[in-house]
């Protein structure tokens, strides 16, 4: 309600992570499997590097499409 979202289980790495008012598809496909549309999406996006059994947060600004 309060629009927090918790990912748990990500191998350590570099994220973009992006907040976006909707997409086409589903879970399992769609358009956030479409490189084009990650590519658009990345500029609105914030990078963020997670180390292993690591916390991070961000806030978003949500991309309005």
């Amino acid at each position: 309600t309060d629009g927090t979202f918790l990912i748990s289980g990500l191998p350590g790495g570099e994220y973009y992570v992006a907040a976006v008012d909707w997409m086409q598809g589903d879970e399992l496909s769609g358009e956030w499997q479409s490189p084009e549309f990650l590519e658009t999406i990345s500029r609105g996006a914030s990078k963020m590097t997670v180390a292993d059994d690591d916390q991070a947060a961000a806030k978003l600004t949500l991309i309005v499409r």
